[in-house]
């Protein structure tokens, strides 16, 4: 088998990223936008030492898994990986991929009641979207990177607006009165290659229980002109906007995100309820991005910690703390809480969101998870019980040995990457027990899932 090869192939497997798996004269052959139970003509775009790359030329058998694709931004965008399936067998596949992690990374056996908690709703769910602006012969435009590249998909097909089907139709509104804006005042858009122009990007959040949406323009310049026309806008248009806010990114560099903020109009932070919890929410502060979801994961979450221990009467320690989402809904079962998280702006958020919701046995202090032995120590805080949240990149080794020396005896560990999980596992086996296992679709129609685990101390 060699590049450009045709051949035909019966997908038996999906891979963590959705791609379809077939077997050719013994190679694995990746193929994307496949179903399991799809046979098709496969032409072959890449060989590598141990594998290779398909693209589908034609289905011959179509699984019975496929389903018609209705977003007209797929499979382009890359988004979405799961766009071409049922429901059902997306989430199978999820909850295979978390089990199957869990097995061969972390070498663990799998709880008998692993399940997967799937959505209600799997379209216009996202409350927030990061979309990156470019400069084209017809004006200023916004959408998304495709897969893989720094190459911007708009979200316009022939003049035509395609908005992104997991996200809520208020931000294709508001992000379209941006550029319109852009155009009519000639702000120019961020050019990578010449270091030129000024917005990046285009930050929108918004709050599901109060329709409050946040606009934010990541800028390379500290200042943009005629923002009061913007503002006037956007307040015009039947969007909720309420806060306006410069993201000031000046780095060369082709992360849209930069480090300070300044807001023009409103709060510079939107108000959200989850989990009975009223949170305030800035630019910076770390959210779930599918609040239904995210009120079933925390359940989860809580559900663990109840069947491992009696919550009145424990300190629990919220390590990745954000906003204070997760300290915050366990507050009112516990005795005490505690969260550590490294974002000021969030552990401001942490404190306020504390106070407007009159719990006053939460305390929150900013700082890296790795140190949090100091920061204990200094309030008098000895956990009975830890929760964790990490990034996708999971815990560092300091913070696996803390959890190790600790004398926690039960360990809530919330996942966004079930390879890590795995990982983590793996190095706290050594003095902790893998009790239950849930996995949540929190993204549906794309390949990321979520995953809840309960470890006790052996």
């Amino acid at each position: 088998m060699k590049k450009n090869d045709l051949i035909t192939l019966e997908i038996t497997a999906l891979t963590n990223n959705g791609e379809g798996i077939g077997r050719h004269e013994g190679i694995a052959v990746f193929v994307p936008g496949a179903a399991v139970g799809d046979l098709c003509e496969i032409i072959i775009i890449k060989m590598l030492s141990n594998r290779a790359i398909g693209k589908i030329k034609s289905i011959i058998t179509p699984s019975p898994d496929r389903i018609e694709n209705r977003c007209p931004a797929f499979p382009a965008c890359g988004g979405c990986q799961f766009r071409h399936l049922s429901y059902a067998s997306e989430l199978k596949s999820k909850l295979a991929s978390v089990c199957d992690a869990m097995k061969r990374i972390g070498g663990l056996d799998i709880p008998p009641d692993t399940d997967i908690v799937g959505a209600e709703k799997t379209e216009g769910y996202r409350n927030k979207a990061m979309y990156p602006v470019v400069q084209t012969p017809s004006g200023a435009a916004y959408g998304f990177y495709r897969s893989g590249t720094h190459n911007v998909v708009p979200c316009r097909r022939d003049g035509l607006p395609v908005p992104c089907a997991i996200g809520p139709a208020e931000f294709d509104r508001a992000a379209s009165i941006v550029t319109s804006w852009m155009d009519r005042f000639a702000i120019p858009a961020y050019n990578e290659v010449s270091a030129s122009g000024a917005v990046r990007g285009i930050y929108l959040r918004r709050a599901e229980t109060t329709n409050e949406l946040m606009v934010c323009l990541i800028s390379a310049k500290k200042n943009l002109p005629n923002t009061a026309e913007l503002i006037s806008e956007l307040k015009e248009a039947d969007v909720g906007f309420t806060t306006l806010v410069i993201n000031h990114n000046p780095q060369k560099t082709n992360a849209l995100l930069g480090k300070t903020n300044k807001t023009l109009f409103g709060p510079g932070a939107i108000t959200d309820t989850l989990c009975g919890v009223k949170l305030s929410i800035s630019p910076m502060s770390f959210y779930q991005v599918n609040r239904a979801q995210c009120e079933k994961l925390y359940g989860k979450a809580i559900e663990f910690a109840q069947s491992a221990t009696d919550l009145k009467n424990a300190s629990l320690l919220d390590l990745y703390c954000g906003v204070g989402s997760i300290a915050l809904a366990f507050a009112p079962k516990c005795r005490r809480v505690f969260g550590i998280e490294i974002i000021p702006d969030a552990i401001e958020n942490a404190r306020l969101n504390a106070k407007a919701n009159g719990i006053s046995n939460a305390e929150f202090e900013c700082g890296d998870s790795a140190t949090a032995p100091e920061v204990l120590a200094s309030h008098g805080f000895v956990p009975d019980i830890i929760t964790v949240d990490p990034p996708r990149k999971g815990i560092s080794r300091d913070v696996a040995d803390f959890l190790l020396k600790s004398g926690a005896k039960h360990l809530v560990y919330i996942s966004c990457e079930p390879t890590t999980l795995a990982r983590d596992a793996a190095i706290l086996s050594s003095g902790f027990s893998l009790e239950r296992l849930a996995a949540v679709d929190m993204f549906p129609r794309t390949a990321n899932t979520e995953a809840v685990a309960l470890f006790s101390r052996k």
